[in-house]
Parts: C-alpha cells; sequence; structure tokens
C-alpha cells in the first residue's frame, strides 16, 4: 500500500485501479448482452444476476444441455413407438388384488 507521503495525505489513492481490458458477456433474460470488465465488484456482479444476467458460456452451456436433453427425450419416445408398430399393443397389467386381513 502506498504510504501517506505517496498520497499526498490522503488515505487512499485520488484515481482508482485501471480496469482490465479483458471483458465478459452477459446475456440477460430477454436476450440483451453486454460486455463487463473481467475484474468486475461482487456487488455489481450479484446486481446483474439478480437481474437475470448470466455469462455467455453459461448460457450457452444450458442451451445445449437442454437441446441434448430434448433429443434424448425424442429419442426414447421414437424407440417405444417403433417397438409397438406392426406388433398388437400389449394390455396393461391388472392390478393384483389385495389379501383379505387374517384375524
Amino acid at each position: 500500500m502506498a504510504t501517506a507521503e505517496e498520497l499526498g495525505g490522503r488515505r487512499f489513492p485520488a484515481t482508482p485501479e485501471p480496469k482490465a481490458d479483458e471483458t465478459v458477456t452477459f446475456v440477460g433474460p430477454d436476450g440483451n448482452t453486454i460486455e463487463v470488465v473481467k475484474n468486475i465488484s461482487k456487488a455489481a456482479l450479484a446486481i446483474l444476476k439478480k437481474r437475470g444476467f448470466k455469462s455467455a458460456t453459461r448460457a450457452q452451456k444450458e442451451e445445449e444441455e437442454a437441446a441434448l436433453a430434448k433429443q434424448q427425450l425424442r429419442d426414447t419416445t421414437n424407440s417405444q413407438d417403433d417397438d409397438t408398430v406392426g406388433d398388437e399393443a400389449e394390455e396393461p397389467a391388472q392390478p393384483r388384488r389385495k389379501r383379505a386381513a387374517r384375524s
């Protein structure tokens, strides 16, 4: 930390720390994108998350996972439909009767 002499008697430097040149892209819930400096403060990051913004890489990963899950669901339903085509549909199993309680 700088000494008081270097700061001219002030406790804190007159100019804030330089911000990073690197940026991160955030995507909002409505599709808006914003560029944010990489060394964003925790409070500012919390505000972004509260408003529904996610980092672009995280949003893209979630979209890919959702698409993959959707495709797997389609594949399983199509394979089940293919199994019953041409065959007689199986009748559902009859529920078992409960035994009478012995006294």
